[in-house]
């Protein structure tokens, strides 16, 4: 992790290589409501547990960094990795994370400065934040600032009202209460289901 942090600026670079030349690629399903709302943008590198083609062409630095995370979560369905830009004025309303298999992973890589308050002003919360189990964090893009780690299983949600764009790499691990032969059980399962015609 500590190798993808201290990566952060060239990581930042193809972020914005990725945005100038392809189009944002989160899709709402067919009968799925929104969860947010404003303009939140995804650049995907891994879709679905399988790395995408133009990851390693248009961001060649992130995607050999991700590939030696230990853990990276890959082979099943709601295993992901992709550039999130949250623009001002955006929200994403409070959901949950479909298992409690992973962690998710929120690397910094521009994160809006806090409007300035005035001296009487009560602490209020952050103007761009994101709140987990009812815990609020911000993020920290300073060189050598530790990434955002948690269970999305949780209830959680993420807002940015200041002037500027967010921008993370959200990628998934595996969770670590799991042991390895558990791990290659759940990815032999959805081998066999996808092999069976069952999922695509």
């Amino acid at each position: 992790m500590q190798e993808i942090c201290s990566a952060r600026a060239a990581i930042a670079d193809e972020c914005e290589k990725l945005r100038a030349s392809l189009p944002q690629d989160y899709q709402l399903q067919k009968n799925e409501h929104s969860l947010h709302k404003g303009t939140w943008d995804w650049h995907s590198l891994v879709t679905k547990g399988s790395l995408l083609p133009q990851a390693s062409l248009l961001a060649p630095t992130t995607t050999s960094l991700l590939m030696r995370v230990p853990n990276l979560m890959l082979d099943v369905p709601f295993a992901y990795a992709f550039f999130s830009s949250m623009a001002t004025g955006s929200e994403i309303a409070p959901h949950f994370g479909p298992t409690n298999l992973r962690l998710r992973i929120h690397v910094p890589l521009h994160v809006p400065a806090e409007p300035a308050r005035e001296s009487g002003d009560a602490v209020a919360e952050p103007a761009c934040g994101i709140r987990v189990a009812g815990e609020t964090r911000t993020w920290d893009a300073s060189p050598g600032a530790a990434p955002l780690v948690f269970d999305d299983a949780y209830e959680h949600a993420t807002w940015n009202r200041t002037g500027e764009r967010r921008d993370v790499l959200l990628f998934d691990v595996w969770h670590p209460d799991l042991l390895p032969e558990e791990i290659e059980g759940i990815k032999g399962m959805f081998a066999q289901a996808k092999a069976s015609g069952w999922i695509k």
